[in-house]
């Protein structure tokens, strides 16, 4: 069990080091991205955010997305983000500036 923590863990920070999944951790247990990424056992109820606007949503049950819009505010695009929960408990995130 430990083994597949650890190359789960490590295989989550080989994507994010290539570049692939655009997305870095921010301090308190959030999670902060640009473009699309896919991250694995993520949990329930964890708030995703855009780097481009304010705003985010909490990751959904699997098997379960969701969507929304955020309102830009001085400084910040605004945009759109999804969450899309697959059956393995990995999430695919995505977030859109508008315009």
């Amino acid at each position: 069990m430990k083994a597949l923590l650890v190359l789960t863990l490590f295989a989550t920070l080989g994507v994010l080091a290539a570049g692939c999944g655009s997305g870095s951790k921010a301090g308190s247990g959030s999670i902060t991205i640009t473009g699309t990424t896919t991250i694995s056992n993520v949990n329930t109820g964890t708030p995703i955010r855009c780097k481009h606007g304010p705003g985010g949503a909490g990751v959904p049950p699997p098997g379960q997305e969701v969507a929304g819009f955020a309102d830009p505010v001085p400084g910040a695009s605004g945009g759109e983000i999804q969450l899309k929960r697959r059956q393995d408990g990995s999430l695919v995130a995505s977030c859109r500036p508008s315009g």
